[in-house]
């Protein structure tokens, strides 16, 4: 920060830290069984808490604002019946990046729903 960046951006925050996989979602190919009990873990935003804890001290001492920007990474999920999971980050970080309003975002797939978009706003 010292050397005058105006921010962060983290890619792939999903994958920060792993949890041990579930049964219900250890079996099976990844398109078929989005292990997102395994990626999405309350665990990775401790960390992103760690990071911006450190940017807000430099903030504090500075007065410069740094961005801190999150984006979930390639998880091949898709947008789904629920909120983004991405949406468990939006408390630490600044901006966060979320897959839903890219076209197959992560996927070659054609499992992107656009009607599920709806369901969330």
């Amino acid at each position: 920060m010292e050397k005058g960046v105006d921010g962060f951006v983290f890619d792939n925050v999903a994958f920060l830290v792993e949890e041990t996989p579930t049964k219900s979602k250890a079996v099976g190919d990844w398109f078929q069984n989005c292990p997102n009990s395994q990626i999405f873990s309350p665990r990775n935003v401790d960390v992103l808490k760690q990071i911006k804890q450190a940017i807000d001290d430099y903030r504090m001492k500075t007065g410069k604002d740094i961005l801190l920007a999150v984006n979930s990474g390639d998880t091949g999920c898709g947008a789904g019946d629920t909120p983004d999971q991405m949406l468990m980050f939006s408390e630490v970080a600044d901006v966060t990046i979320i897959r839903d309003f890219t076209h197959l975002r992560g996927s070659k797939m054609v499992g992107f729903n656009r009607l599920a978009l709806g369901k969330i706003f």
